[in-house]
């Protein structure tokens, strides 16, 4: 009779070998992933930022000089709740968020409208 090291060590070499040959059939139908093309987004040299601050909330949605919106971002959006909405760092958090969203565009001149 087999010691029970004996049958552990006989079963781990049956699976080792089970999975060579599952890794040698997964080799020959290797499939290739293919990743779709990012997005080409038109470039933009000029645009507009239009920043509306209430006493409840600031929304800035930048447009191109057409008025088309490229981005647009709030302190509601962000997740900033209740009087937080209006204060100066939300508004900054909103800006870092728009700058993010437009890079692509590769703006180089942004006219500023600010409301309220």
């Amino acid at each position: 009779m087999r010691s029970l090291v004996e049958r552990f060590v006989i079963r781990i070499q049956t699976i080792m070998t089970e999975e060579q040959k599952n890794l040698e059939n997964s080799d020959k139908t290797v499939k290739k992933v293919v990743r779709a093309k990012d997005k080409l987004r038109r470039q933009v040299s000029r645009g507009r930022a239009y920043v509306q601050s209430t006493y409840n909330n600031t929304l800035v949605t930048v447009t191109d000089t057409n008025g088309e919106v490229l981005a647009w971002s709030s302190a509601g959006h962000l997740g900033f709740k209740g009087p937080k909405k209006a204060t100066p760092y939300a508004a900054t958090q909103i800006v870092r968020d728009l700058t993010q969203k437009i890079q692509p565009y590769g703006l180089r001149e942004l006219f500023i409208f600010v409301r309220g």
